[in-house]
């Protein structure tokens, strides 16, 4: 560690105070023991990279790499080398919902991670492989960081309204069923008359239905405490700045 780093450390440490001396000492010693720390780091480009293109669509604010690290410099560290070549973002560990979330497919998680990857994702999997703890570790946090909402709009394959002559013994329900479509929608197509008769023309049309993210909060220290973290540690922001602020520092040149 240079002058220059040490000083920089030194005024780093003043705010944090509050956090836990031994903590802070752990992250620091990733200045000068950095190998050890960077065993994660290309999975961690490489899954970043990967949601940033798959959730475009949906408008993602830009997610720092460097964050995921922070999270997981946060959670453990490599002299603790049963969880470090395991279960390195503690998910599944005796009281996390985490896991659960993921392989159970909670609405959000199934917008973030497509079903044929999150079928490959099992207990043992997620508790004992780094590579997919980071991944299902990653996965939650996404799914806690975005809103979601349902949606039903025209199918652009079948854009045109069509008549349908209602037959004896037909519901709602059952045209919606039969055209491709909620009722909610017929009744929008129709005046909102929810009354049928034999030989009754109406509107039908083919929609297309399910649920999307409609927002994001920032990917911050903060929300990421209150979000992902649930506010279960109190200084887990605090930590997260903590370990940014060490990556900045290793950074310095020397």
């Amino acid at each position: 560690m240079t002058p220059e780093q040490k000083a920089a450390l030194a005024r780093l440490n003043q705010p944090y105070s509050s956090v836990n001396e031994g903590w802070r000492r752990t992250i620091a010693s990733a200045i000068d023991d950095l190998a050890r720390w960077i065993t994660h780091d290309a999975v961690i480009q490489r899954l970043v990279n990967q949601f940033t293109d798959t959730l475009k669509p949906s408008k993602m604010p830009v997610l720092d790499w460097r964050l995921v690290r922070a999270m997981i410099w946060t959670e453990t560290n490599p002299y603790k080398v049963s969880q470090w070549s395991g279960n390195v973002m503690q998910i599944g560990v005796t009281g996390d919902p985490g896991m659960n979330v993921v392989l159970q497919g909670d609405e959000n998680v199934k917008l973030i991670l497509d079903d044929a990857s999150r079928k490959t994702l099992t207990k043992a999997s997620i508790t004992t492989d780094p590579n997919t703890n980071i991944l299902a570790g990653m996965s939650y946090m996404l799914s806690r960081m975005c809103e979601s909402e349902s949606f039903e709009e025209i199918d652009p394959a079948h854009p045109k309204l069509s008549d349908h002559v209602v037959k004896k013994g037909e519901t709602l329900d059952a045209i919606a069923k039969t055209v491709g479509c909620s009722t909610q929608w017929l009744l929008k197509l129709n005046n909102q008359n929810p009354k049928l008769a034999i030989g009754q023309t109406i509107k039908v049309q083919a929609t297309l239905r399910g649920r999307r993210i409609s927002s994001w909060r920032a990917f911050t220290p903060e929300n990421l405490q209150s979000r992902y973290n649930g506010n279960g540690d109190p200084h887990y922001a605090k930590k997260l700045h903590y370990c940014l602020g060490v990556m900045d520092i290793i950074a310095m040149p020397r």
